[in-house]
């Protein structure tokens, strides 16, 4: 029904899914990826793959983990460099689409809160955050932009925080214990958050 846009293929065999976007990576927001991917290597730029992260309207704890890897693997520079973030793109991304500006926003902030919960370089992150958002704020806004910015910060509240659904992998794999530590691209990073605590009537059980 969608296959002009998007195609799901399933290994029933082995249980595995693939998905296919056409030209445009649809899911909170809309990224065009038409001209994005003529480069030699196979995947698509860190800068897309940031905002495929950062797009998430409802985002999880693990791409927030894998927006951190990025951010310690890639420098950011303003315009387009090999291997780099670029901020120049993404602001002009951002100023297309005051929504997608918004979700940018919020996630950056629920980003820059889960990485006081992590054992990796937090002021090199924060810079980096810090570099970027300095290019996206700077970049000039078409009226629309600003007109919808303006009549929702009059009408309605921002969106509250919500608790990060914690990435909780199987035991079998990972290990037990308070605290999770993952290899991610070469950074070696420590989750300190508790596990949950069960419910008082649970607690005595076994």
């Amino acid at each position: 029904m969608n296959g002009d846009r998007r195609l799901y293929f399933y290994d029933a065999h082995h249980g595995r899914q693939v998905d296919v976007f056409v030209d445009v990576f649809r899911m909170s927001h809309a990224i065009d990826l038409r001209g994005r991917l003529e480069h030699e290597h196979p995947a698509v730029s860190p800068s897309d793959l940031l905002l495929s992260k950062l797009q998430i309207y409802e985002v999880n704890r693990k791409d927030l983990v894998d927006v951190v890897a990025l951010m310690l693997d890639h420098s950011v520079e303003p315009n387009a460099q090999d291997d780099a973030i670029e901020a120049a793109y993404i602001a002009r991304v951002a100023a297309e689409d005051w929504g997608f500006y918004r979700t940018l926003q919020v996630n950056t902030e629920r980003l820059r809160e889960m990485l006081e919960e992590l054992e990796v370089d937090r002021r090199l992150v924060n810079a980096r955050l810090d570099e970027l958002w300095k290019v996206i704020e700077g970049a000039p806004k078409p009226l629309k932009w600003r007109l919808r910015a303006r009549r929702t910060s009059r009408s309605e509240r921002p969106p509250p925080s919500q608790p990060l659904r914690r990435f909780a992998p199987p035991p079998h794999k990972w290990g037990g214990g308070p605290s999770v530590t993952r290899e991610v691209r070469g950074h070696r990073m420590r989750d300190r958050g508790q596990q949950p605590r069960l419910p008082p009537d649970e607690a005595g059980r076994g």
